[in-house]
């Protein structure tokens, strides 16, 4: 009996520790997709600056990328808009028409053959 409840207790360790370690990687993995995705957006910014003509490490380069970010804030806003806006034209307003071919039961339920 005592054997077991060893057992037991090495197992429950064990397995704290397997949950802590995953915790771990999720935490440390999440950071690194966001550095990597950091990098990759300072390694366009930097590229396309410099294909605009703009020279490394001064301010008329700090400024195109400060541009390119205020550009993409910009599109990322315009997007979330048309995304809003397509969202609520899906809903078609109905006319005065779409009631001429209704009517109610006795029991206050409204029927229209209009579909």
């Amino acid at each position: 009996m005592l054997g077991f409840n060893r057992t037991l207790k090495e197992h429950s360790v064990m397995n704290t520790r397997i949950i802590m370690s995953a915790t771990l990687l999720l935490m440390v993995t999440g950071c690194i997709s966001q550095e990597q995705a950091r990098w990759e957006r300072d390694n366009r910014e930097i590229a396309e600056c410099q294909r605009l003509g703009y020279q490394p490490n001064t301010e008329r380069m700090a400024n195109c990328r400060l541009q390119l970010r205020m550009i993409d804030a910009q599109e990322d806003q315009a997007k979330a808009l048309r995304s809003q806006r397509s969202y609520h034209h899906n809903f078609v307003p109905l006319t005065e028409d779409y009631y001429k071919n209704c009517k109610t039961t006795s029991s206050g339920n409204t029927i229209c053959k209009n579909w």
